[in-house]
């Protein structure tokens, strides 16, 4: 149960965030999703344990930030 709560969560305040900056002129870049599996769950690749991203994880948030980056 915890787990579903947490990603429930997650998905909500991520949902909220985007709200947030669309109504504010802000930029929102989404990384959570370029981490997830086919089935909605952090990638095996990006983490040891499932929670902490390894090496992998964060090159894989720097090749999405570098994306936005780039642009401006």
């Amino acid at each position: 149960l915890f787990p579903y709560t947490t990603l429930f969560r997650s998905i909500e305040f991520n949902k909220e965030i985007k709200k947030l900056a669309k109504n504010n002129d802000i930029v929102y870049i989404d990384i959570y999703n370029s981490l997830l599996d086919d089935d909605g769950n952090l990638n095996k690749e990006y983490s040891k344990e499932g929670l902490h991203l390894n090496d992998v994880g964060y090159l894989k948030v720097s090749n999405v930030l570098n994306k936005y980056i780039k642009e401006k």
